[in-house]
């Protein structure tokens, strides 16, 4: 047995982990790679990646306020990607996602037109949340660190009676 596990062990460990998207209902037929330029989404059933962008919105005619071209610059959007989360935020987008704190990244990622758009703001989003773990966990290390100093002799808990909490205390 254990010479089997030995071997066994190895070839598993060397095996990729694949796991495919699927949602219950929709087409699952064998998709032609070739034909289907959003394989991501594919795998989902679907074959066209309908924009949320009506033929009436043109990026183009729009002028960014100061507000918005901040707000591009905070998260690190172009002027043509503020413009279109903007606009993606006048239709669908904004019953869907509006009050659920998703930031123009989310929006600009879940709205992506293909599986390049998608992982350029994956790769955005993933940049700027490794940031703000690190500075949580620097704070977290900075005031535990404080914390400890400034009250040493301070238990964390105090004194603390268990009885009222006890299953024979409720008779």
């Amino acid at each position: 047995m254990l010479k089997y596990s030995a071997f066994l062990i190895p070839i598993l460990a060397c095996h990729a982990v694949h796991a495919d998207l699927t949602i219950p209902g929709l087409n699952q037929q064998p998709l032609n790679h070739f034909a289907i330029e959003d394989k991501t989404l594919a795998k989902t059933g679907l074959t066209v990646n309908e924009d949320e962008l009506t033929s009436e919105q043109d990026i183009n005619k729009i002028t960014l306020t100061d507000t918005q071209l901040h707000e591009a610059k905070v998260w690190g959007l172009t002027a043509d990607e503020e413009k279109r989360y903007v606009l993606l935020m006048q239709n669908k987008s904004k019953f869907y996602y509006k009050g659920l704190r998703q930031t123009p990244i989310d929006i600009l990622g879940i709205n992506a037109r293909n599986e390049t758009e998608r992982n350029h703001f994956a790769e955005l989003a993933a940049r700027q949340e490794a940031q703000k773990v690190a500075k949580n966990i620097a704070w977290n290390n900075a005031f535990y660190k404080a914390y400890n100093e400034l009250f040493v002799n301070v238990p964390v808990v105090g004194d603390f009676d268990p009885s009222p909490y006890s299953p024979y205390a409720h008779k």
